[in-house]
């Protein structure tokens, strides 16, 4: 006798392919918490080190608006310290 083959009806396998795909698009969309605990991690390592960067600049401004003058004129040290910027805002 011959061996017979059970094969689903058409719809069938498109339904189990149907589930397949969105058990698939489910795994991809869910975050596990250790992932949003790891973004949060680093979203508020970002704004510390950007609010830090925001005081070194403003010192490094202050630093040269309040650098000495003699008659209106730079001394050696801030004529050395304004060079040093020119070259730094030149470089980048």
């Amino acid at each position: 006798m011959a061996e017979m083959l059970c094969v689903p009806p058409y719809g069938a396998a498109v339904e189990l392919s149907e589930r397949a795909l969105a058990a698939d698009r489910s795994k991809e969309t869910t975050m596990k918490p250790i992932n949003r605990r790891a973004l949060a991690l680093l979203g508020g390592l970002a704004a510390i080190s950007l609010a830090a960067l925001a005081q070194a600049q403003t010192d490094r401004y202050d630093a040269l608006a309040n650098s000495a003058m003699v008659e209106n004129r730079p001394t050696p040290e801030t004529s050395t310290l304004l060079k040093e910027e020119l070259l730094f805002q030149r470089a980048t």
